[in-house]
This record gives structure tokens, C-alpha cells and sequence, in this order.
């Protein structure tokens, strides 16, 4: 779940921003309600994804993402994407595109945030094909992780993304919670998620998800101190 952001050069984020301007104007050249809902899903994880990344390989280096500012608006709510000439923000594809038309609570374990504490970034783009068994295995990573689920002295305590999206995916909280989190479970998490009743959250991790811990070189072994 790291990218090495502190080794690409200005080639390389070249490359990163031209990508994200080809995903950017796809919609004023393909019509995507013609592409499968498979398709659609796709295009916009990938997009959210490719954001992240750009945003990161230019404002780097950058250690906590929670304090992360575009001209004075948090990161994630700042009209910084361009879609067939509507502003959008990285919030607005979460919740307002992906959580409003896909009604399948795996999605949320498709987008980067950047941070740690966030769900992997798979190796490869998002196809049609391949979209919903890459979400689930996002989400067998991450349920059994303990930035997802942990044991608590009474209870489990849960990452803050499910409150996120208890609105649009967990409105009957926490059994609506509990019914997700168990199809993804493994034994340990599974008798965690058994016990107690209303879950707590855990601390959710800002730090960039790079290698050097925001450092713009790396500076071997001590550099994770």
C-alpha cells in the first residue's frame, strides 16, 4: 500500500499527469452511459485513483494528509478534477457518483486516499472484467488488517471509513455493519466482529502511503524512526 513517491522524477509525474488528462477527457470522446456499469465503475475508481497520485507526485514531499490543503480546502473536497467540463472533487466521485448509482458496499474499498490508513492500491488499472473481484480482495485485505478491524476490551473497534459511508451503505448501524464486515471476515477478525455491540473507531492513519514517510529522500533504516 506505498507508492515511491520520493524516487519518481519529472518525467515520471509527467507521464502521471498526462494519464490523468487522458481519463479526464474520456467523457467528451466516449459517451459512458454507453460503457457496461462494470465499465463505468472502472473508469471512475481509476480516475479518483490516478488524482490521488498526480496530487501526491507534485505536492511532495508531504507527511500527513489530514492537514493537506488545496488553495485553503481539504484535499479531498477541492474541485481539482475536470470532467467533460464539470468541476469535481475527489469526495464527489466517492459519494456523489460511485455511492449514489452503484448500490454494492465493496466499491468503497476501491479508492486510494493516500494515506495509510486507506484501502490498498492494486498494482494495476481497474477493468470491467476484473473490477469486482479486485474490490474483493481490497476488501479481505482490509476488513482483516488492523487498520480495518481490531479488538477492543469491550467490543471491536473499526476503521473511520465505515462512517463514511454508514449513510449510503450501513443505515441499519451496526447490523448492516456487522453483515458486511462478516462476509469478508478470516477467523481472527471474524470472533472480533462477534463480540461486544456498537463499535468504536480506530485512529485513523494520515500518513502518506510513500516509502520515506513523506522524507524526499530516503535516508536507509533511519529514515522509519
Amino acid at each position: 500500500n506505498r507508492i515511491v513517491l520520493h524516487a519518481l522524477n519529472d518525467e515520471q509525474r509527467d507521464v502521471i499527469s498526462a494519464y490523468r488528462q487522458e481519463l479526464e477527457s474520456l467523457p467528451a470522446a466516449v459517451d459512458l452511459s454507453r460503457l457496461s456499469s462494470n465499465e463505468q465503475l472502472a473508469y471512475w475508481l481509476n480516475l479518483h485513483n490516478l488524482v490521488v497520485i498526480d496530487e501526491l507526485a507534485r505536492e511532495y514531499p508531504i507527511s500527513n494528509l489530514n492537514r493537506w490543503r488545496i488553495d485553503g480546502v481539504p484535499y479531498a473536497d477541492a474541485k481539482i478534477i475536470n470532467v467533460n467540463g464539470q468541476r469535481l472533487s475527489l469526495n464527489d466521485i466517492r459519494f456523489n457518483i460511485v455511492g449514489a448509482n452503484w448500490d454494492d458496499s465493496r466499491v468503497m474499498y476501491g479508492f486510494f486516499s493516500g494515506a495509510v490508513g486507506g484501502p490498498t492500491l492494486q498494482g494495476e488499472a481497474f477493468t470491467g472484467a476484473r473490477v469486482w473481484s479486485e474490490l474483493n480482495a481490497n476488501a479481505r485485505e482490509f476488513v482483516n488488517s488492523l487498520r480495518g478491524v481490531e479488538d477492543a476490551r469491550f467490543g471491536f473497534r473499526i476503521s473511520p471509513m465505515f462512517e463514511e459511508w454508514r449513510d449510503i451503505y450501513f443505515a441499519d448501524w451496526p447490523q448492516d455493519l456487522r453483515l458486511h464486515l462478516n462476509a469478508f471476515a478470516e477467523t481472527q477478525a471474524g470472533q472480533t466482529i462477534g463480540a461486544g455491540s456498537e463499535p468504536n473507531f480506530l485512529r485513523y492513519d494520515w500518513s502518506v502511503a510513500d516509502l520515506t514517510n513523506g522524507v524526499g529522500q530516503c535516508g536507509g533504516a533511519g529514515t522509519f524512526n
